[in-house]
């Protein structure tokens, strides 16, 4: 939805004739606003209907989450290769 240029963050108001931007502050922050519980809405869809877990490339589960390099300049990616492995959930009822 982002790259396609649909979300209502870019949505903006343009006026024909001078393509100025007319959105206010005020329905700008309604924007971001929205579109941050936009996201947050998705993450919590997806761990309540989903079982998920971490994994390498060969699908042997992770106890823990591999550390990333402490010492690097910046943020980096953890040093062994993490997949996210997920499946449905199954919300049948339990006796």
């Amino acid at each position: 939805m982002w790259g396609a240029g649909r979300h209502p963050v870019f949505v903006l108001l343009r006026t024909p004739k001078t393509n100025f931007l007319q959105a206010s502050s005020i329905t700008q922050k309604l924007r971001f606003e929205f579109a941050k519980l936009e996201q947050l809405l998705i993450v919590a869809m997806f761990l309540t209907r989903f079982d998920h877990d971490t994994c390498d490339d060969k699908g042997t589960t992770y106890d823990a989450i591999p550390p990333p390099d402490l010492n690097a300049r910046a943020a980096t990616k953890p040093t062994a290769s993490t997949r996210l492995r997920y499946g449905p959930r199954d919300f049948k009822a339990q006796d």
